[in-house]
């Protein structure tokens, strides 16, 4: 193995040399995640208050990973657990989406490295989001979403 693939490896326990993968899914809607450079509070707060309106004393179901500084002030953070929150919100559909995601990169793909992370999280999200249509369905949608889009080979290469 080359020097620098080596130099790469997670030397640590918890979050150290991990990459940060923020999800978002609204109730019975669709999950949206992204690769983000790290799990600070300034880091996190943009994408959760831009995607979430202010409710007062609004609760978030987060699980009890996510550190508290991590949710904006202007919302009252509660951990939880795949049962909920006092019966009242869980977190079952992103955890679905999360455990769907780590077999994909443990046993389709192995070996992910982080540059290239965010692709692999696209082409799970939208497996996840369109898992109710079918195989030609699932097709259409990516012909329409390709229509107008043109990728050139040196776009592709990088050579552009």
């Amino acid at each position: 193995m080359h020097k620098s693939v080596r130099a790469r490896r997670i030397t640590g326990t918890g979050g150290k040399d991990k990459s940060v993968v923020l999800g978002i899914r609204q109730r019975g809607g669709e999950v949206r995640a992204g690769v983000v450079p790290n799990a600070r509070r300034s880091t996190l707060q943009g994408p959760i208050t831009s995607t979430s309106r202010p409710v007062p004393r609004s609760i978030p179901p987060t699980t009890s990973a996510a550190t508290p500084a991590s949710t904006p002030p202007t919302t009252t953070r509660r951990s939880t657990t795949l049962s909920g929150v006092d019966g009242r919100a869980h977190t079952n559909g992103l955890e679905n989406f999360w455990s769907l995601l780590q077999r994909g990169l443990n046993g389709t793909y192995v070996s992910v490295e982080p540059f290239h992370l965010f692709r692999y999280l696209d082409e799970r999200l939208f497996a996840y989001n369109l898992r109710e249509l079918g195989d030609f369905d699932r097709f259409a949608a990516v012909l329409r979403a390709a229509v107008g889009r043109r990728l050139t080979y040196g776009e592709l290469t990088g050579h552009a």
